[in-house]
């Protein structure tokens, strides 16, 4: 990896081109539909998948949220959904935050972090509003640190200097 800098991260150079609910789902027991209640809790979890393409510079960010009613025990009580999304995103000075690792294409970390971050807190909205209205009665997910959704991505180099 180049120890030189590149090029810092440039929010104005990052478009977001567009925003897909790919898929989504309320799940609830048929248990829980004989006998509804709210949940006290909302247990959920959120996984990505990245497509980058480093010759065009489009970046496709696949953010999924799994989620669980919980009553104030912690326990599940037969309440399940989830939201898929899909952001399409060209980031116009990709080639200047990419460096070779290994033979591969590595983007630079904070660019990754500042693309979760937008499309998390993008997803945070539509999740609490799509909720709105059903069993789960409105999901608020938190607010996170967006480092903690690029723990999957295996190699994520930061800029040296």
């Amino acid at each position: 990896m180049s120890k030189a800098i590149k090029a810092k991260v440039d929010p104005s150079k990052i478009i977001l081109e567009g925003i897909s609910i790919l898929r989504a789902a309320m799940d609830p027991s048929d248990a829980y539909i004989a006998a509804p209640m709210a949940p006290a809790t909302t247990a959920w979890h959120c996984s990505t998948a990245w497509n980058i393409d480093h010759g065009t510079g489009n970046v496709v960010l696949t953010m999924r949220i799994d989620l669980q009613g919980m009553d104030k025990k912690g326990q599940e009580i037969g309440l399940r959904g989830y939201y898929e999304l899909g952001y399409r995103f060209k980031i116009l000075n990709l080639k200047q935050l990419t460096w070779q690792v290994d033979g591969k294409d590595a983007v630079d970390g904070q660019l990754l972090a500042t693309i979760v971050g937008l499309a998390y807190s993008t997803t945070r909205g539509i999740v609490m509003e799509r909720t709105y209205g059903t069993f789960f009665n409105g999901v608020i997910l938190p607010v996170l640190d967006p480092k903690l959704l690029l723990q999957d991505i295996p190699v994520v180099p930061t800029q040296q200097e």
